[in-house]
């Protein structure tokens, strides 16, 4: 297992353990070390993020966060699984778009994307039954970039061919990049001579009333519990349309396949899509997100896709998948190491409006595996290649940052009258990590900035005694030379951490990822 030194980065805040967020791409989770483990104190630093809002629960708001933490991650081991709204008029902060592309498809993605899409792909087209059309396509993944190469959201792409044999795809955004948000961002580029079509798939004025498609997702530590969810509370709702759990099929697990299933009765239409997507990685859990366009003739907002949500969440559907909600989405994402839309990635934002120190390319974020380095002629391409040509590598990379409860007192946690006589008390100056607060050197009187926290979770909402965040964090020789000119030596030794089994030499890299599911 790879160690990593950077013996200058003490920073104000008293961090327990801060590494490397493990790739996204294939999940590979190395756990590469950084002798990081000291203490600090933080002063009043924190720039508010606008974009920072407070989130909703599913669950009830006067249960502790630790219980609620433990509640979610019992679910998700459990054989009932959960589940997530990505287009509730109730949560808009967790809400993903959808865009529809027809026309001159190939040409467009790959303009306006990092990864290469083929003119071609295998997209087979079968009947089942005697209403049903089943076509396969591909999912891939790639970055919508700023023209600087700083990354907007990494997009799902599910391509499929249409009845003219040519390319279509529907791109879906990440949970917060909701609505008409990402359809208002395309479209004022395109003109008649392009030869390209844009849909709202899910536009942001109906979405109360459920006229646009309706996204939701499925997840749990096991496929099966998945497959056995959807086959128990799904198809029963669709034969009307001529489904049953013998015809519907899935996706094949980590092929990167999506299904697209057309359908059509008495005038009712309906298009369904599938594909292997939790917006999460595989080693915290697995699923399929599902989107369901149709809605009954002369019955508004009765959208077959809002009748499924329900059924999944009554109450009484003891079988059923877990609600979560975008609080308990934002804590398993951070615990994750998953950059998120208006956090990490914010290269749509204007410098007014955001941290400029956050924009990040995808090379910054763990993303590459979005960028076909070999392409040419993509938005943002130049400045993803003076990243990758840079000698000294990219400024900055994402870590993963823990404050446990016990090495951390903050001002709200001080009991004032028991300390406030003591004759050794020292001024409490520490506060809450919150999204903005800057890190510095310690000892440098705040002249050495190191980083920036980008997310911070629910305090006590992975069920254990700590806050979980992410923090975006310079690289060490600019860090390291100031310290010299500062005359700052920390002298930091790795025995230092013998007895922490987190930095032993024994720890076993097979944990993977955050620890999310033991």
């Amino acid at each position: 297992m790879m160690m990593l030194r950077l013996d200058c980065l003490l920073l104000l805040y008293r961090i327990c353990s801060f590494f490397f967020i493990p790739r996204i791409n294939g999940f590979q989770c190395c756990h590469q070390k950084l002798v990081l483990h000291h203490y600090g104190y933080g002063g009043n630093h924190a720039k508010t993020r606008l974009l920072m809002s407070s989130l909703p629960s599913s669950y009830d708001s006067s249960l502790p966060a630790s219980l609620r933490g433990e509640a979610v991650r019992s679910a998700l081991k459990s054989d009932r699984g959960t589940c997530l709204d990505f287009t509730s008029p109730i949560t808009p902060n967790l809400n993903v778009g959808m865009v529809k592309v027809t026309g001159e498809t190939v040409k467009f993605l790959n303009n306006k994307l990092s990864n290469t899409f083929p003119k071609r792909i295998d997209g087979e087209e079968i009947l089942i039954g005697q209403n049903i059309k089943l076509q396969y396509g591909k999912l891939k993944e790639a970055g919508l970039l700023s023209s600087k190469g700083r990354i907007i959201d990494k997009i799902a792409v599910l391509s499929f061919v249409d009845e003219n044999n040519n390319l279509e795809a529907y791109l879906v955004t990440t949970p917060g990049h909701s609505g008409s948000i990402l359809f208002n961002r395309l479209d004022p580029f395109i003109f008649p001579l392009d030869g390209i079509k844009l849909q709202d798939m899910c536009p942001s004025g109906n979405e109360g009333s459920y006229d646009g498609a309706r996204i939701f997702t499925i997840l749990s530590t096991k496929l099966k519990t998945v497959q056995t969810s959807i086959q128990n509370n799904i198809i029963p709702l669709l034969t009307k349309w001529g489904f049953d759990s013998g015809l519907f099929k899935f996706p094949n697990d980590g092929s990167g396949e999506c299904l697209k299933y057309e359908a059509s009765q008495n005038g009712h239409e309906i298009e369904l899509l599938i594909f292997e997507q939790t917006y999460l990685p595989n080693v915290a859990c697995t699923g399929y997100t599902i989107v369901i366009n149709s809605k009954e003739v002369g019955q508004v907002g009765n959208h077959i896709g809002s009748q499924i949500w329900n059924k999944l969440v009554d109450a009484n559907n003891f079988e059923g998948p877990v609600e979560l909600g975008p609080l308990e989405y934002e804590t398993l994402r951070i615990e994750a190491g998953v950059p998120g839309f208006g956090y990490e990635m914010v290269g749509g934002v204007k410098d007014s409006e955001s941290i400029g120190f956050n924009k990040a390319s995808p090379l910054e974020l763990y993303l590459d595996h979005l960028i076909d380095t070999e392409k040419g002629c993509y938005q943002g391409m130049e400045g993803i290649s003076a990243q990758l040509n840079n000698k000294r590598g990219i400024p900055r990379t994402l870590y993963s940052v823990i404050f446990p409860n016990e090495d951390n007192f903050f001002d709200d946690q001080v009991d004032e009258e028991e300390f406030s006589n003591h004759k050794d008390r020292l001024s409490n100056k520490t506060k809450r990590p919150k999204v903005g607060d800057e890190l510095f050197v310690l000892g440098s009187n705040e002249k050495i900035k190191v980083g920036v926290l980008t997310s911070v979770a629910e305090k006590d909402g992975t069920s254990c005694s700590e806050t979980v965040a992410m923090a975006l964090i310079r690289r060490s020789d600019p860090i390291l030379k100031k310290m010299q000119e500062m005359g700052l030596d920390l002298d930091i030794t790795p025995d230092m951490f013998e007895d922490d089994p987190f930095w032993s030499d024994s720890y076993e890299s097979s944990l993977e990822g955050s620890g999310i599911i033991n």
